[in-house]
């Protein structure tokens, strides 16, 4: 007995500066973890990739869009679970707009559309409504038609040229924001 090693024991305010330092380092990584996510996903917005006008859009031709709620706690643990559940809703709620066909010029891009739709736009002619200030890379313009319902067009420049993001007789601010379109951007 007298060869065993005696420990010694930490005190109440070491023990105590040990599990604030685990807290604060535990914060600290929870907050890089979703700045990060959080710089992903915007990395990711910008950097879509665009799918080709195969796939038909819902028949509203409004896409909606999931967004990840976060909520903000103040324990430690609850901040751990929250940036780990974070992570997994991250993945799943990284939304592709489906875009219409791409083409060089926009009044090309809206006749592919239309094509797409069933819709002839012989006779059509197109005019610019408005563009962002914000991104140039979006803009909504409109297709009239004697005897016909104007038809307005919010497209986006994506990589190849520009794609019609939505279209209708009438596009409001919420759903043009719902598509992702800069809130600069004003309705007709």
């Amino acid at each position: 007995m007298a060869n065993r090693k005696h420990k010694k024991a930490l005190g109440k305010w070491q023990k105590r500066g040990i599990y604030a330092a685990c807290l604060i380092l535990g914060l600290a990584i929870g907050f890089a973890a979703g700045f990060y996510i959080e710089w992903e996903l915007k990395h990711k917005k910008t950097t879509t990739s665009v799918k080709t006008g195969t796939q038909a859009k819902k028949s509203s031709t409004s896409s909606t869009r999931k967004k990840a709620s976060s909520s903000s706690t103040s324990s430690a643990s609850a901040e751990k679970q929250n940036s780990a559940t974070s992570a997994t809703q991250a993945e799943t709620s990284a939304v592709v707009i489906q875009l219409g066909p791409v083409a060089p010029t926009p009044a090309q891009a809206m006749r592919k559309y239309l094509e797409t739709k069933g819709i002839s736009s012989s006779g059509m002619s197109f005019a610019v409504v408005s563009v962002s200030k914000t991104d140039p890379h979006w803009k909504l313009d409109k297709g009239t038609r004697s005897g016909k319902a104007t038809l307005y067009f919010l497209l986006q420049n994506v990589p190849g040229g520009w794609a019609v993001v939505d279209y209708g007789e009438t596009l409001t601010a919420e759903r043009m924001k719902a598509d992702g379109a800069p809130a600069d951007l004003r309705a007709p």
